[in-house]
């Protein structure tokens, strides 16, 4: 969440937080069922989902977590500045991580 937007709704965003953090928690403890219904949605919107093998082997690809991992942003800043498609601005104070970190600690997460 940017800071600008939290400013404006600290209960709301915090609750979002929470039910974010809660759905990540059970993505990663199970992987299966996370995997069954990603599945259903794909056949849903697209009439067809993907066969077990290939949507386990994507899901052993991707890394759920509640980290926005900031560094990422940076860095696709820098590469937008090198291809000249921005002039430089830098993402300095897009994340408030605090409210998070809160949560996580509350969850008994050390982060």
């Amino acid at each position: 969440m940017t800071q600008a937007f939290l400013a404006r709704t600290r209960a709301p965003s915090t609750g979002c937080s929470r039910a974010r953090s809660t759905r990540t928690n059970f993505i990663n403890q199970h992987k299966t069922a996370a995997e069954t219904a990603a599945n259903a949605e794909l056949t849903s919107i697209l009439g067809k989902g993907l066969k077990p093998a290939i949507l386990a082997a994507a899901f052993a690809q991707i890394k759920f977590t509640d980290d926005p991992i900031a560094s990422s942003l940076l860095a696709d800043a820098q590469h937008a500045v090198a291809v000249a498609c921005s002039a430089g601005q830098q993402p300095d104070g897009i994340y408030d991580l605090g409210p998070l970190n809160k949560l996580l600690q509350a969850a008994g997460d050390p982060r």
